[in-house]
C-alpha cells in the first residue's frame, strides 16, 4: 500500500508540474520574461557597439588632431622661410642664430666634458674620453685594432692579435670603463 501511494503522489507531482508548465498564465509569463530578457541583451550589445564606435572616433579624433598641429608647424616653417628668403637681412640674421645654436651646442657639451673631467679628478678615475683618446693614440701609434665581442657582462677582447677574456659581473658603469681600459693598457705595455 506505501509503495502505492508514493506511486500516486509523484504522478500527482508530475501532473501538476505538467499543468503549471501548459498553463496560459504560467507560459506568458515565461514568454514574457524571455522576451525581457532578449531585449536587455539588445540594449547591452548596443551599448557596447556604441561604446567601441566612441572609442574609434575618439582615437581618431586624436590623429587628425596630432596631423593638424604637424600640419600647422609645418605651414609656419615654410611662410617664414618664405618671408626669410624674400628679405637679405632676415637671411643674414638667420644665419647668426643657426651659428649662436651651434655655439650653444657647443659651449653644452664643452660644459659637460669640463663638469666631468672635475668630478674625475674628485673621485680619480679617468672619464671615458680620456680613455678614447689615449686608445686612439695607442691605435694610430701601434697600427692595432681591438674588438670586442660578448655582452658588457663577460665576453672576448681582441687585442693585439690576441684573445683577452673578461668578466665584469657586478660591476658599476664606471668600474667596468676602467676595468677594460687596464686590460687594453696591460696587453699593450706587455707587448712592448
Amino acid at each position: 500500500m506505501e509503495v502505492r501511494e508514493v506511486i500516486e503522489k509523484e504522478f500527482l507531482d508530475n501532473y501538476k508540474e505538467m499543468k503549471r508548465m501548459v498553463d496560459p498564465l504560467v507560459f506568458g509569463n515565461l514568454k514574457s520574461e524571455t522576451e525581457m530578457l532578449v531585449k536587455d541583451a539588445r540594449i547591452i550589445l548596443h551599448k557596447e557597439r556604441v561604446i567601441e564606435e566612441g572609442r574609434e572616433v575618439i582615437e581618431e579624433t586624436k590623429r587628425n588632431e596630432e596631423a593638424e598641429e604637424i600640419l600647422k608647424k609645418e605651414i609656419v616653417r615654410d611662410k617664414r622661410r618664405e618671408i626669410i628668403e624674400k628679405d637679405e637681412e632676415l637671411q643674414r640674421m638667420e644665419k647668426e642664430i643657426e651659428e649662436l645654436k651651434a655655439e650653444g651646442q657647443r659651449a653644452k657639451k664643452l660644459r659637460d666634458m669640463k663638469k666631468e673631467e672635475l668630478e674625475c679628478e674628485k673621485y680619480g678615475y679617468k672619464t671615458e674620453s680620456k680613455i678614447l683618446e689615449e686608445l686612439e693614440m695607442k691605435n694610430e701609434l701601434m697600427g692595432k685594432m681591438i674588438k670586442m665581442k660578448g655582452d658588457l657582462d663577460e665576453g672576448i677582447l681582441i687585442c693585439n692579435k690576441r684573445i683577452i677574456t673578461f668578466n665584469m659581473k657586478g660591476m658599476k658603469r664606471e668600474e667596468r670603463k676602467i676595468y677594460l681600459s687596464e686590460l687594453i693598457i696591460n696587453e699593450w705595455t706587455n707587448e712592448k
